[in-house]
């Protein structure tokens, strides 16, 4: 048995329920397409869970960002 990556939690997200990934916020917004400035606006409006690491630094589920968008 391996050991976990460091990027990877053993928890289940509390808002999709899939195992935690977390992503720097560029990478996120790389992955999506998008700009960090539209991750941030995700974060503030609770369509993607994120965890404060360091200072104004946060993490965000990446399963959270790549399901459909439900914002207006």
């Amino acid at each position: 048995m391996s050991a976990p990556k460091p990027y990877e939690i053993q928890d289940a997200c509390p808002l999709c329920k899939n195992p935690l990934h977390l992503l720097r916020i560029s990478r996120a917004a790389k992955m999506a397409d998008v700009s960090e400035k539209t991750i941030y606006r995700y974060i503030e409006e609770g369509e993607v869970y994120s965890v404060k690491v360091a200072g104004k630094t946060y993490r965000v589920c990446k399963h959270c960002l790549l399901r459909p968008y439900s914002g207006a």
